[in-house]
This record gives C-alpha cells, structure tokens and sequence, in this order.
C-alpha cells in the first residue's frame, strides 16, 4: 500500500496536511534537522502533536537528518527519548550515530514492555487476573 507523507514545519502545515487525508507527516525538533530555519517543533510539544496526529489516524516521522557530532550525543539522546515517549511512528535518519542511538532507544524500550508484561504474568495468577476483572466490570 502506498502512504502519503506530508511535511510539517509548523503548525499551520501540520492542520493542513491533517485535513488534506495525508496518512503520516514528517517534521522536525528544534534540533539536528536539515529545516532548521522553520518554525519546527520541540520536545516540550512533541507529545501533544503525536497525540493530535493519532486522533485523525495520522502517522508522526520524526526527521533526524544532519550530521551529528559525537560532543551533540546526549542532546540528541534526550530528544530520542523525548520521541519515544510521545509516542512517534517512526523516525528519518541519515545520520549512523543518531541511527545507532535511536535503534538502541527502541531496543530498551521493547525490553522495558517485555519486562513489565513478565512481571505482571508472573505476580498475578489466571484466576487472580479474571477476578480482577470481574470487579472492575461490576
């Protein structure tokens, strides 16, 4: 199936592309993007741009797409986490160190779920899990 991606340099073209039934949009952070001189997005409205995004079934590419220099790593660090807890679909990435920390990012990330779920399967039993259910149903 063939998507339609959009780019979103700011809000005004974020809506647009929304209310033009484009499947996902591209943007960029404040940082480490080829379209620096665009309005852009941040980290502190990341989350509430993915949220509205997904509200319209609308997928969110974060672009990473400049060379990153090894004295930049924790900033960028920072926003790859900043996007894995907004939730993004996906990111752009032409750099191999933002590509190394980003697959790491989402390699502890999976880890994190897989944990969670064990602990969970482990500390309640089938029976205790239904039961659960039962009160939270009545």
């Amino acid at each position: 199936m063939i998507e339609i991606l959009a780019p979103a340099g700011d809000l005004i073209s974020l809506k647009s592309a929304i209310a033009s039934d484009t499947d996902a949009v591209y943007l960029g952070l404040s940082a480490f993007n080829a379209r620096i001189k665009a309005e852009n997005f941040t980290t502190e409205n990341i989350k509430d741009t993915v949220d509205y995004c997904h509200l319209f079934g609308v997928k969110v590419y974060v672009t990473i797409n400049i060379a990153v220099k090894e004295s930049e790593k924790e900033e960028l660090k920072k926003i790859i986490v900043a996007c894995g807890q907004a939730n993004v679909d996906a990111f752009i990435i032409t750099d191999m160190l933002a590509l190394e920390l980003a697959k790491e990012r989402m390699q502890r990330s999976k880890e994190d779920t897989e944990y969670a779920n064990s602990q969970y399967e482990s500390d309640m039993s089938r029976e205790k899990f239904y039961a659960e259910v039962d009160k939270q149903l009545k």
